[in-house]
């Protein structure tokens, strides 16, 4: 089950490349590129962004593998946590979003259940892979959307202490 979802994973990015409608975009650094993809006429998208930044692979794994951490936490979290730990590399992770209440739109909270998992590569690289999945513990609410937000990210090891770093996302809008 973890080897097909890391292999999974791994091709999200060489399908983002595939994509026929991508477009760069402008990102909180200057230092990283970033882009959006998707497919026309599907209400999916794609986003990618790459930089180098001056750790180790294994502290930008840490980081990664941490997401209820301090750091992680963002303004618009409802909700962050770990629902089930399978073993070292491999654990269930629920997330939830604040809604949108703007004008007339008043979208309710998005939410999503992930089976994260990671791996070392032979070629000096770690594959980070969140897969959408379900749980026991979490079911649907009426007061919330569950969305799928696919999750991959590889880390690769360059000279000085620097990794590059490329993390690709998805979110689907879910209903209105």
């Amino acid at each position: 089950e973890e080897a097909t979802q890391l292999e999974i994973g791994q091709s999200w990015l060489k399908e983002f490349d595939q994509l026929p409608q991508i477009k760069k975009i402008n990102s909180d650094s200057p230092l990283a590129i970033s882009k959006f993809g998707r497919k026309p006429k599907e209400n999916v998208a794609w986003g990618r962004s790459e930089i180098e930044v001056r750790a180790s692979m294994e502290e930008v794994l840490a980081f990664l593998w941490d997401f209820q951490s301090r750091e992680r936490a963002k303004s618009n979290d409802l909700e962050k946590l770990k629902l089930e730990e399978k073993n070292p590399h491999s654990y269930i992770g629920y997330t939830c979003k604040k809604g949108t209440h703007k004008g007339f739109i008043k979208l309710r909270p998005r939410e999503g259940i992930n089976s994260f998992v990671w791996q070392r590569l032979e070629d000096n690289a770690y594959v980070y892979v969140a897969t959408p999945t379900t749980h026991e513990h979490r079911s649907v609410r009426r007061d919330r959307v569950r969305v799928n937000m696919p999750i991959v990210a590889m880390i690769t090891q360059h000279p000085q202490g620097r990794c590059q770093f490329t993390y690709c996302h998805s979110l689907e809008a879910g209903e209105f």
